[in-house]
Parts: C-alpha cells; sequence; structure tokens
C-alpha cells in the first residue's frame, strides 16, 4: 500500500480496517509494514482516496 500524504487526512480509518494490524498511524504519516498484502480493504475504505495498492507484477 502506499499513501498520498498530500491529500490523507489520518483519520485511522484504514488501519481500522487491516485484517493484519500491518497499518500504523501517527501525527505526521501512515505506513503499512512488512505484514500488509495489498489486500485493498483500506483503500476501498479511505474516505479521501489517499490509500493506493501497489500491484507486484
Amino acid at each position: 500500500m502506499k499513501v498520498d500524504t498530500n491529500i490523507c487526512i489520518r483519520c485511522g480509518a484504514c488501519a481500522s480496517v487491516c485484517p493484519v494490524n500491518a497499518i500504523e498511524v501517527a501525527d505526521a504519516y501512515v505506513r503499512a509494514d512488512k505484514s500488509c498484502n495489498n489486500c485493498g480493504i483500506c483503500a476501498k475504505l479511505c474516505p479521501v482516496g489517499a490509500v493506493m495498492i501497489e500491484r507486484k507484477l
């Protein structure tokens, strides 16, 4: 997952729905750790569209 920090409002919606608890929300950033499996649930629930899923080829 990737977060557009220019539009992210750090609301925590993404972290609250992550099935593997991979997302950390802080005052200055939102990021996923190595356990993120790019399932896309967080991107679907982001109210401002700041979360994007990185597809591995």
